[in-house]
């Protein structure tokens, strides 16, 4: 604890705004001000820029808000200003859940991103600036590289995620940086080649933050609840700092004490500071979860915790906040300090003060007792030969919620059984502002499971994390149209027989009950048929008349039967080996011909297709129809025809549709609509735009998903379909109509992952 004389940290500002966890902290001073500004990131899927207020001394007001992301905001960086290149401004980026980093402007007045960088395809956990590039790491493995414009470099650090990274440019000015990760190691790397040139092992869990005190050494912070000091140069753990009790997510160096002096948050509702590699100071804060800590130049603390609240506490008795705000804050750690002390720690099981009759085992250990009726921590100070009170118990280390090294608020643990002699035995984590429709089938498609379970899984997260109450994103969830998305029910009154349930959600688009499988209270028995998505009414005239032909085997029967964690299945061909794809009879290309003509007669002039481009469109329909459709060579000209067609409005653009999936099935036509990575993107993002929001309709819908299905006929299409999986999921999961017309389309992904196209 703080000796007489030292300085102690007091609470001096709340500030309130964010809906959602603050899972980032950072500060900025721009040009020409004495103070500076905080910067945070939220869960509510926002990055604030909060001012000093000029009439206080220790308040602040909100500066700017940023809503670029479509996943909730997960690490900042504040860019230096850069004089050469004339910009006198510091510039913030952020990273997210969505997989991208933006760059921003920090002026209200500029709301659109200076600069968007794609490669990542998992969350992005850190970001870092050293030498004009900007370097993050993600959930996807990968450390990448950006400089101005896209990316310049990447390598895979850490598996399965890497979880920080650090520049060494202003200390030593190499180009170096150091990373951590799920692996538990601290890597130094050569960032230029992606060479790894040192390891140094030593934490017992995930490396959450690494923070560079000098040119020699550094200091790591990790889930096994311990800090580490490094020799960098040597690999040496010079010391190690025991005092949280549970997952240590931060750490910042106080300015100004050459190192000596740090600061830490983590998963025990703490603050803990830190001189000489001893705890001084604990912090409590009341909230289980302290995600972020980083201090201003003054040496003030500010914190970024799971209730949303961001709390700067300050040294200086003249920045101290007002007996109100000091009295509700007190208040609600007593409250906080009631309910962790009821549900989280057996306080009669500890031993008493007699326990700290004995020597520790090492220097730092940490040691739990009940003083009358109080938990009390100290901590071994080896130097001393005693036992240090540290503070109070908080909050007890949680159950892991740790896999494959990224985080989630529930893993459950699902039983297979498929006729063999042993259980299957899978994990299934989960998000609380996950749908779990999206949850259930990114854990289908991982584990090579029929599309056949997703009612089930969906409906046994819900009743075991609660009900789904939609992205706790303050902005629209719906990235095409910035409409609301729709959430599936889960209010469902079953009964026993086959029809669709009366107690369902109703569908968006028609105003019915969607289908759900009948149910009973001890399980489901479902005998399934092919595909929805193979069949349907004719788009053209309405009738039954119409049905693709599609090139695979029909999906056959299958049995399951799902109680509580288990899933049971008789099923013996899942997951599905071959991809399947739709294509048309001959006589199809006059059919969808006649409804275009009708079509382009409706449109103003601006919009029509030629006399002689109908003449080649039709042409273009034969040959797609052709028993060569797949090879033969079709001309960019008349692929640019369909191109247009599907920029016709939404109710005329379906028969164009439908000769984009014939043309993706073509390898001319797929490498036309899919060239490259960054094209793919935008030709991907504008078929879902038909497929989602207020505006989509059903027949375009299903044809959407028919156009996803054949990408996989083609290396490139598999490829973009692969890379952009979870924007797709994302994407098909903001409707039922896309969920449960989706077969097909889970079925080619399974298959890819198996890698055994038949």
């Amino acid at each position: 604890m703080a000796k007489e004389g030292e300085k102690r940290y007091s609470l001096s500002c709340e500030i309130l705004g964010h809906s959602a966890d603050v899972r980032a902290v950072s500060c900025v001073l721009l040009a020409g001000e004495s103070r500076e500004h905080i910067v945070t990131g939220s869960r509510d899927g926002t990055a604030c820029v909060w001012r000093p207020d000029p009439s206080s001394n220790k308040d602040y007001l909100l500066h700017k808000v940023i809503r670029k992301h479509t996943g909730y905001v997960s690490a900042l960086c504040v860019i230096p200003p850069d004089a050469q290149a004339g910009r006198l401004e510091p510039l913030l980026a952020t990273g997210s859940q969505d997989a991208t980093v933006l760059v921003h402007s920090l002026s209200p007045e500029v709301e659109e991103p200076l600069e968007r960088y794609t490669g990542h395809t998992a969350l992005v956990t850190t970001i870092t600036h050293q030498h004009g590039q900007l370097v993050s790491g993600s959930w996807d493995s990968f450390v990448r590289v950006w400089k101005s414009g896209g990316q310049s470099s990447a390598f895979k650090a850490h598996t399965p995620a890497v979880w920080t990274v650090a520049g060494l440019f202003r200390h030593d000015g190499t180009r170096r940086i150091l990373s951590g990760g799920a692996d538990h190691k601290v890597k130094l790397w050569e960032v230029d080649s992606g060479v790894c040139l040192q390891e140094y092992s030593g934490h017992g869990d995930v490396v959450r933050d690494i923070k560079v005190v000098s040119h020699q050494f550094f200091i790591s912070a990790a889930n096994d609840s311990s800090l580490r000091r490094w020799n960098l140069h040597s690999g040496q753990c010079l010391s190690e700092m025991y005092g949280h009790q549970a997952y240590v997510y931060s750490v910042c160096l106080i300015p100004r004490t050459s190192g000596e002096e740090v600061v830490s948050s983590g998963e025990d509702s703490s603050v803990r500071v830190w001189r000489g590699g001893s705890c001084r100071q604990v912090v409590g804060i009341p909230a289980t979860s302290v995600w972020s800590v980083c201090c201003l130049d003054n040496q003030d603390i500010v914190t970024g915790s799971s209730d949303g609240v961001v709390r700067i506490f300050s040294v200086d008795p003249q920045t101290i906040a007002s007996p109100e705000v000091i009295a509700n804050y007190e208040s609600k750690m007593e409250e906080h300090r009631r309910r962790s002390k009821k549900s989280d720690i057996d306080v009669s099981s500890l031993p008493g003060p007699e326990a700290l009759a004995s020597d520790g085992q090492k220097p730092g250990q940490t040691l739990m007792i009940n003083n009358g009726g109080v938990a009390e921590v100290y901590q071994w100070n080896a130097d001393l030969h005693q036992w240090d009170k540290i503070g109070d118990a908080i909050s007890k280390a949680p159950e892991s919620t740790v896999y494959q090294g990224q985080e989630y608020d529930y893993v459950f643990d699902i039983e297979l059984d498929e006729g063999g002699p042993t259980m299957r035995k899978l994990k299934l984590p989960y998000n609380k502002d996950t749908d779990p429709y999206v949850a259930a089938m990114e854990f289908l498609e991982a584990n090579g499971l029929p599309e056949m379970y997703l009612d089930q899984v969906a409906e046994f997260i819900v009743q075991n994390a609660g009900e789904y109450q939609g992205p706790v994103a303050s902005g629209p969830a719906d990235p095409f149209t910035g409409g609301a998305r729709y959430v599936p029910s889960s209010g469902v009154q079953r009964g026993s027989g086959t029809g669709s349930d009366t107690g369902g959600a109703q569908d968006p688009f028609t105003g019915g009950s969607r289908y759900r499988p009948s149910a009973s209270s001890s399980g489901r028995e479902l005998g399934v048929g092919p595909s929805s998505s193979g069949g349907g009414a004719d788009p053209f005239t309405g009738g039954n008349s119409y049905r693709p032909r599609e090139f695979s085997q029909a999906q056959p029967q299958i049995s399951v039967n799902f109680t509580g964690s288990r899933l049971q299945s008789t099923n013996a061909y899942f997951p599905m080996k071959e991809y399947k794809l739709f294509g048309s009879p001959s006589d199809y290309a006059d059919k969808v011909m006649g409804k275009i003509r009708e079509f382009n007669g409706a449109l103003d002039q601006t919009r029509q297709l030629k006399a002689e481009e109908l003449t080649r469109c039709h042409g273009l329909c034969s040959s797609l129809t052709s028993p060569r459709a797949h090879s033969v060579t079709v001309a960019p000209a008349d692929l640019q025809l369909i191109d247009r067609i599907i920029h016709w409005p939404p109710d005329h653009v379906f028969p164009g549709l439908d000769i984009l999936r014939l043309a993706l099935l073509n390898k001319c036509g797929c490498k036309y609509f899919v060239d490259d990575e960054d094209g793919g993107k935008v030709f991907l993002g504008e078929l879902l735009a038909l497929a989602v929001g207020s505006q989509a309709q059903s027949k375009n819908q299903l044809l959407v998903l028919r156009c996803l299905a054949n990408m996989f006929s083609v290396d490139n299409g598999q490829r973009l379909m692969d890379g952009q999986r979870k924007w797709v999921r994302h994407a098909i999961c903001t409707s039922a109509v896309l969920v449960f017309n989706n077969g097909s389309l889970s079925n080619n992904y399974s298959a890819k992952y198996r890698g055994n196209r038949g």
